[in-house]
């Protein structure tokens, strides 16, 4: 459940390394590599105290937070901004966004799954 949201823009985030390598930055690439190092791990151990759920969330939010940075970077030595990056992507994750929290709202309007949620274990407590 955690991992969910993360899917997704992990995949978009890692095409940032496509950048560095196309344009001969490696190096740009691996101090990169470094930052976001520092920053997964700090998400990880604020996201201790929750167990596995918080590392879990910690990990996805580390992919929510790095990928405009990532890609501001990858892109400054030859001048490609975000701007291309969200124009191309912004209408997948909104409908993402909506269409996850439709099944949030449909599931929770189904009265017998919301009553019987306890015997219901593969399913997420909502």
């Amino acid at each position: 459940m955690f991992f969910g949201p993360g899917v997704g823009i992990m995949l978009i985030y890692n095409t940032h390394g496509w950048l560095h390598l196309s344009i001969g930055t490696a190096h740009r690439w691996f101090r990169w590599v470094v930052v976001e190092f520092f920053v997964t791990a700090s998400l990880f151990l604020l996201g201790l105290h929750w167990g596995p759920a918080g590392i879990a969330a910690a990990w996805t939010l580390s992919f929510w937070i790095l990928t405009i940075p990532a890609f501001w970077y990858a892109g400054n030595p030859i001048a490609f901004g975000v701007r291309p990056v969200i124009a191309a992507v912004w209408k997948y994750i909104l409908a993402a966004l909506l269409a996850g929290g439709a099944s949030a709202l449909i599931l929770r309007s189904i009265q017998f799954l919301w009553e019987c949620r306890a015997r219901l274990e593969p399913l997420p407590a909502w």
